[in-house]
């Protein structure tokens, strides 16, 4: 047991984190991970684009059905 050096009381030792404060921490990090995994991929996907192909295979429907294809002239 701490006493007081000044007028001898009793110290009670209060911890530093309390149950409350680590139960409201688990649930911040509960309400904000998700936000935090969608914005990490979101920005994975804007350094690493993928290659448009779409285009191509328009360009070989409209080539097989109508015999042209994009870019070509009538």
């Amino acid at each position: 047991m701490i006493v007081c050096r000044q007028c001898g009381e009793p110290l009670v030792r209060i911890s530093l984190i309390k149950p409350t404060q680590i139960c409201a921490l688990v649930t911040a990090l509960a309400f904000t991970a998700p936000l935090v995994v969608a914005f990490s991929t979101f920005i994975q996907k804007l350094q690493n684009p993928r290659p448009n192909r779409n285009i191509n295979v328009i360009s070989s429907v409209l080539k097989g059905r109508y015999g042209v294809a994009l870019g070509e002239k009538l």
